[in-house]
């Protein structure tokens, strides 16, 4: 159901005709047994009395229309050198919920500010007029989610304390509960031909979905070339960590977005600062696919920390702070060491004697807008690793993170571990670039509030990669691994690709292609069999499937069942004791 109020006045109350009125509309508590609007008290609230209250007694707690509330603004923020000076700014200068005129009208008991000039001529007419709603810059939207616990916000839906440094992972719900959930949408003034970019960028802990509206944050990412939508989702909440139904929020708002604007799916990137930079690392490990580049700020892995080997074909950039309170050098330290460990690109400015808020004061993310510039997603890369993690999953937001280019059905032997593949496709013609760690360098970050702000730059980059032969082998090395489809057409691979395949344990590996087209309607058709670097099938069998045993099979015969399109899926035993299974599709016939 939707969720809003519809008043309806008779004309025998008030008919305005075709005239233009000025208009207010206010909204408050109604106390039922009184028989009138309960009254905010001067103070604290209590029990049964809602507090804050204006001298004059106003009973309006909401009222609108409200054209005129300013947009935070985080350089007000009190200085913020340091973290407690710039909390206490921001919580006076940032109004992150966009109510401060408001606050500031009622409580002066005041709301003449607040009103539109209706036209009843062009209501009874039905003419569309939006020539009053934004449509660039930064925006408020709201979404109408597919996942709803209940209405409003419940407090009691805490998943993260910071205090015990604790949370609920991927069981998180969320604070907010209801079907309708906002996010904050930067659009830039220009349309590109091909379509915007779109750029996630993460709220922090304890912040909201305004966190970086109308700052340099959100406007340097959104008006870089060729232009790049820029959306913060509200993650249900200030403290989700994007992970569970806030995890699913965050592709929702992305959905959302899409649904309305044209976006190029090729040019997706996400960012995010302190808990946004922990949900960068996290979106990048589960789903790199999606994603061209991150840039995190003051952030690190968290729960993800092993799965970074997922992020082979996602360069990162992260920003530091050697005085962080929350993010203390030990942690980013740790995370730089694990992802250059991994072989990761990645870049680092370790800014010197700033702590954990000064970079989000200061408000000055060029060189983070040039990193990310107008890199593209790597569709069908030639390598890919990915690790398996049950513990992030969230099968009820439709958050399962189990495929990754053109691996998918992965699965783990033993759920309650995680497991990692390696594939590589020697069918592009090239090998692994070689991972190079730089020296240190240092350099200032000029311009914002602060600026200049000296770092250490640290890095690690890849040198080009070399040229090998072309061949129709798939390289794949798992651990704890279960299951695994090879997209044959994506990784440029045949439907019987020779495999090496290393694994500590039973793989089913599943090769999936194109649909097989036979030249007459035979009863049987002949399919090419995979092989086994060094050993030979000896035995195939599945529905179908002519069971047959030999010494080197090289096809095997499947009965065709009816004239329909059909799919096989073959059980091919090797001489070593391995099973691999190839599904493919036949196309239908006469």
């Amino acid at each position: 159901s939707r969720r809003q109020i519809d008043v309806r006045v008779p004309h025998a109350a008030w008919d305005p005709g075709t005239s233009k009125v000025r208009m207010t509309i206010g909204v408050g508590l109604w106390d039922a047994t009184a028989g009138k609007y309960l009254a905010p008290s001067p103070g604290p609230r209590s029990a049964t009395t809602p507090g804050g209250g204006s001298p004059g007694g106003a009973a309006i707690v909401n009222v609108g229309p409200r054209f005129n509330e300013p947009w935070p603004d985080i350089s007000l923020a009190g200085g913020g050198l340091t973290i407690a000076d710039a909390a206490a700014g921001a919580a006076v200068e940032a109004p992150w919920w966009r109510e401060r005129q408001q606050s500031e009208q009622l409580a002066l008991g005041d709301v003449s500010p607040f009103s539109a000039e209706v036209d009843f001529a062009k209501l009874a007419a039905k003419t569309a007029d939006d020539s009053g709603v934004p449509q660039t810059g930064p925006l408020n939207r709201i979404l109408a989610s597919g996942h709803q616990f209940g209405q409003g916000m419940d407090p009691s839906q805490v998943c993260f304390t910071l205090t015990s440094n604790s949370g609920t992972g991927a069981k998180c719900l969320g604070r907010f509960m209801g079907q309708l959930q906002p996010y904050t949408l930067y659009v830039p003034k220009s349309e590109p031909a091909g379509g915007y970019g779109l750029t996630l960028l993460l709220h922090s802990l304890s912040a909201n979905y305004n966190q970086y509206a109308a700052s340099r944050n959100e406007s340097q990412l959104g008006d870089r070339a060729p232009g790049s939508l820029v959306a913060t989702p509200n993650g249900r909440g200030p403290d989700g960590f994007y992970a569970g139904i806030p995890e699913a929020d965050t592709f929702e708002v992305w959905a959302d977005v899409a649904r309305h604007y044209k976006v190029d799916p090729s040019l997706v990137d996400v960012s995010g600062y302190s808990m946004g930079g922990f949900g960068t690392y996290r979106l990048l490990a589960r789903w790199p696919d999606l994603f061209a580049r991150g840039f995190s700020v003051v952030g690190a892995p968290g729960s993800v920390d092993d799965q970074l080997a997922s992020l082979r074909n996602t360069p990162l950039l992260l920003w530091n702070a050697t005085a962080d309170e929350l993010v203390n050098i030990q942690t980013s330290e740790t995370a730089r060491a694990a992802v250059e460990a991994a072989g990761l690109r990645y870049a680092e400015n370790l800014f010197v004697d700033s702590d954990h808020l000064t970079l989000a004061t200061n408000d000055w993310y060029l060189p983070g807008a040039e990193f990310l510039g107008d890199h593209r997603v790597d569709l069908a890369p030639p390598h890919v690793t990915y690790v398996v993690d049950g513990s992030e999953d969230n099968a009820e937001a439709g958050a399962v993170g189990d495929h990754a280019y053109w691996l998918s059905g992965l699965t783990a032997r033993d759920g309650k571990a995680v497991g990692t593949i390696d594939a590589r496709s020697e069918a592009f013609g090239v090998g692994d670039p070689a991972a190079t760690p730089q020296s240190p360098s240092g350099g200032t970050l000029d311009g914002g509030a602060h600026g200049p702000m000296p770092f250490v730059r640290r890095e690690q980059t890849w040198g080009d990669a070399p040229a090998t032969p072309a061949a129709d082998w798939l390289v794949v090395k798992a651990t704890n691994v279960a299951k695994a489809v090879v997209d044959a057409r994506r990784a440029r691979l045949s439907c019987a690709p020779q495999l090496d395949v290393t694994s500590d344990g039973p793989l089913d590996l599943q090769i999936d292609c194109a649909p097989v087209k036979a030249k007459r309607c035979a009863k049987t058709v002949a399919l090419k069999l995979p092989r086994v670097k060094g050993e030979r099938n000896v035995a195939v069998s599945g529905m179908h499937v002519r069971r047959t045993r030999g010494r080197n099979l090289r096809r095997a015969v499947v009965r065709r069942p009816s004239r329909k399109a059909f799919t096989v899926r073959m059980r091919v035993r090797t001489s070593g004791g391995r099973t691999v299974v190839v599904r493919r599709r036949v196309a239908g016939c006469g």
